[in-house]
């Protein structure tokens, strides 16, 4: 048998008066005084004293460490990051973990002062300097234990009926004795609670798989197995071409029919749109007038006559407007009387009517269509709102009023490029599936 046993034992307790102070100062005047204190607290070794000179002054102090430009504002890489500091670390030697450059004797000085320094030893002063390179170690050390370079620790493990309010001890004792014992204390006072139980054990087995990651980081260009698929890009209308490097997307008109309007589908898939991270036009080219519309949804025209790009929903188009051949000025409205005099002059068609065709670039709006030779301008459409996932379609838009009549979109699309990964397991489970313990 096996026997625990708990004290409970009685603690007194002293007690004393608290101490008055000499002088009565008033709840007022208290306060008044921890306000001057902390106060003259701050002023003298508060947040006003921290500065760029005061900072540098503090030990181990960087201004620019090293790995500041891989935050990249909160969008930098962390897992090549992280991927690459457990490969560095793995094969360190003791004393090249520091990655900031520090002078180990430097680092030691500033830690210590220049007033106890000049105080310590040479034995001291060299193991100061060796403690500051067991310092900077500490930090590989810690990759490698997070990485699984060392043997984990024994796990306890509580199995899913594990019940601790209903918890009774298990039968058996763990030293064999077989034997409890009861025993009365009177002087003096004292409880002893005791407990027996006994246990067989038939077998433990413990084992472990591990999940290896090895990761590389992804080839530079295009890295499009997904977001925007390169080779999904369509087009409807010959003619007109296009262009797809997997980082930017140039769509072309060739066309050269005067006074005439034609049109072209771009189409492309795209295979998870969050891998998308930027689709957007930043330069257009129109002879004489480029109008772009994305699934469906019309977002402007670029022309000469407008200066560059035009935001509208209202699609550019070809239409027919009615012209008068002659006009003559007539008297439309005469006073009453005796004498009659015109109180209104109109502009009269008197020479019939013909039809001409213009480019409608607004509902009440047109001109001729032919508004010089072609015109490129930088613009900055953001595109990707529109994208869906799936098939998605670019609609270019080209009205020629002379020859040449071309019409070109460069739009660029970045998207994220996903590691190489490779994946395996070390599995020291396999020899204890197929064994059962009756």
């Amino acid at each position: 048998m096996h026997s625990h046993r708990l004290l409970a034992l009685p603690i007194a307790l002293l007690l004393g008066q608290p101490v008055v102070a000499a002088a009565d100062t008033s709840l007022q005047g208290a306060h008044d005084l921890g306000i001057g204190f902390a106060t003259q607290q701050k002023d003298e070794v508060g947040t006003s004293r921290i500065n760029e000179q005061t900072a540098s002054e503090v030990p181990l102090y960087r201004p620019n460490p090293v790995q500041q430009n891989n935050y990249d504002g909160g969008f930098g890489d962390m897992l090549n990051i992280g991927v690459g500091r457990i490969t560095e670390s793995r094969a360190y030697s003791p004393g090249s973990c520091d990655k900031e450059g520090f002078d180990p004797e430097q680092a030691a000085k500033s830690v210590m002062g220049p007033q106890k320094w000049a105080t310590l030893s040479a034995s001291q002063r060299q193991r100061a300097i060796e403690d500051q390179i067991t310092y900077f170690d500490q930090e590989c050390e810690g990759i490698n234990f997070l990485a699984g370079e060392y043997k984990m620790r024994n796990r306890a493990e509580i199995p899913p009926t594990d019940d601790l309010a209903n918890w009774t001890p298990p039968q058996g004792t763990p030293d064999g004795n077989g034997n409890c014992s009861m025993e009365n204390v009177s002087i003096p006072p004292e409880y002893v609670t005791e407990y027996c139980y006994e246990s067989r054990t038939i077998e433990n087995r413990f084992c472990e798989e591990h999940l290896n990651v090895q990761c590389e980081p992804p080839p530079p260009g295009n890295c499009a197995a997904e977001g925007i698929i390169r080779g999904s890009v369509s087009v409807s209308t010959g003619n007109y071409s296009y262009s797809f490097n997997g980082s930017q997307f140039v769509l072309h008109n060739s066309i050269t029919q005067p006074w005439s309007q034609t049109w072209a589908n771009f189409s492309f898939n795209i295979e998870g749109l969050d891998r998308v991270e930027e689709f957007r036009a930043v330069q257009v080219q129109s002879d004489n007038w480029v109008g772009i519309a994305v699934n469906g949804v019309y977002l402007g025209t670029h022309s000469r006559f407008f200066g560059g790009w035009y935001s509208t929903s209202y699609t550019v188009r070809i239409g027919n407007v009615r012209i008068c051949a002659e006009y003559e000025r007539q008297c439309t409205e005469y006073s009453t009387g005796d004498t009659p005099i015109c109180w209104k002059w109109e502009d009269v068609c008197t020479g019939g009517y013909y039809n001409i065709s213009q480019v409608f670039y607004s509902p009440t709006g047109y001109r001729s269509a032919e508004t010089g030779d072609r015109f490129t301008s930088a613009v900055n459409i953001n595109l990707l709102p529109y994208l869906k996932e799936g098939t998605n379609t670019i609609t270019m838009y080209v009205i020629d009023g002379g020859p040449p009549g071309n019409g070109t979109i460069w739009i660029n699309a970045k998207q994220k490029c996903p590691p190489r990964c490779s994946y395996d397991w070390s599995d020291n489970c396999a020899p204890f599936e197929s064994v059962l313990v009756n």
